[in-house]
């Protein structure tokens, strides 16, 4: 998973339905760009990415890469505070997040 934040003029990931489109994508993409050695088939697969996301019918709005790219560090980010609140109190229950078992 790239680790660096870019700075995006594009729309903000904020639907349900975006969120989810977004989660199911970059699933596969952070094991896959994790594999790939070739600068040229990371763009290629950064732009494989961006066009479905922008080709699901279930997107509002085409986002760029970078804006899909931020969004999926704050979910990773987010995720990661719920884990880690939960491991250190073992007792609280969860709030309700909806894309929790997704980013599972």
């Amino acid at each position: 998973m790239p680790c660096q934040k870019y700075t995006t003029i594009n729309f903000v990931i904020r639907d349900s339905a975006s969120t989810n489109v977004l989660i199911k994508l970059f699933s596969d993409y952070v094991v896959n760009v994790f594999v790939i050695r070739s600068p040229q088939a990371k763009r290629n697969l950064n732009k494989a990415t961006g066009d479905a996301f922008n080709a699901s019918d279930a997107i509002k709005g085409r986002r760029d890469f970078p804006a899909m790219n931020n969004k999926w560090i704050s979910l990773c980010d987010t995720f990661r505070t719920r884990r880690d609140d939960v491991n250190s109190t073992r007792s609280a229950p969860l709030q309700h997040w909806e894309f929790h078992n997704l980013m599972e």
